[in-house]
């Protein structure tokens, strides 16, 4: 069966998307492809813009993925532009957040497939708070600071328990789902 090539540069989005693929039967392979990343506020403007780049690139299918960060506080920014907020700021992105401020937050990651004919988005979303500080360790930023609804524990320190456990509560793991059952049917 033909392989799903995930376009990525950062190893540790490979390893969580092959924790996803466990079991599937077809293979994943990580295709390092720098692909320049569009400006916008749409996750799936976004996402679908880097698929067809990468697709271009490399003349294959390929997955691609982009998440964000959507903080209630500061309007739902940075959004999709947190690498962006992130390399300004660093872990200061949590003092934008005063003490007694909302620290809502939802973290949506997409996922689009494109076989050069076709692009197929899906979008997972985990509702949580932002951290006052970021605790744990990950090349993943967003995750030293987002803590699910119901947990207590940032992504990243439940990360550093286990992939599983982490996995069970990340966006990606919906957004998986779905492609999931187009690569089936592909």
């Amino acid at each position: 069966m033909e392989p799903v090539y995930f376009n990525t540069t950062n190893d540790r989005k490979f390893t969580e998307i092959s924790h996803l693929f466990a079991g599937s039967e077809r293979p994943l392979r990580q295709l390092r492809h720098p692909v320049v990343e569009i400006l916008d506020t749409d996750i799936e403007t976004v996402v679908r813009t880097k698929a067809l780049a990468a697709y271009r690139a490399v003349q294959r299918p390929v997955l691609v993925e982009h998440g964000g960060v959507f903080i209630a506080h500061l309007q739902q920014l940075p959004g999709v532009m947190l690498k962006y907020m992130w390399d300004g700021l660093g872990s200061r992105v949590c003092d934008l957040l005063p003490p007694g401020a909302d620290r809502r937050a939802v973290v949506r990651t997409a996922l689009c497939y494109c076989d050069g004919r076709r692009r197929h988005v899906q979008v997972g979303e985990v509702h949580g708070t932002i951290a006052a500080s970021p605790r744990g360790d990950s090349d993943l930023k967003w995750d030293t600071i987002f803590i699910p609804a119901d947990e207590s524990s940032t992504l990243a320190e439940l990360a550093q328990l286990s992939l599983a456990a982490k996995m069970r509560l990340a966006p990606a793991i919906q957004a998986y789902r779905g492609i999931a059952r187009v690569l089936a049917a592909t």
